[in-house]
């Protein structure tokens, strides 16, 4: 990745197969794929199927923007924090 992003501590990040998209982990071991070329995110770590959500991702910022989105949905479904 030729850019730097933000994650929320406990989180990681690392390519994905070579494509131009990330995969990114929360603590409690869930995934979410940030795909660069199509400027959305999937569920787990796949580089096919229907983007999440609608937003357009433009502009300054975009990147993180997108990132931000991505760990927020995951966040929402409860896998924010480690697992006990």
């Amino acid at each position: 990745m030729a850019f730097s992003i933000s994650l929320p501590d406990g989180w990681t990040s690392e390519p994905c197969y070579g494509r131009d998209a990330e995969v990114i982990t929360s603590p409690s071991h869930v995934f979410v794929t940030v795909d660069w070329s199509n400027r959305g995110f999937r569920s787990g770590i796949t580089t096919i199927g229907t983007l999440m959500g609608a937003k357009k991702y433009t502009g300054r910022g975009w990147r993180q923007q997108l990132v931000d989105d991505a760990v927020s949905w995951l966040s929402s479904l409860g896998h924010s924090g480690a697992t006990p």
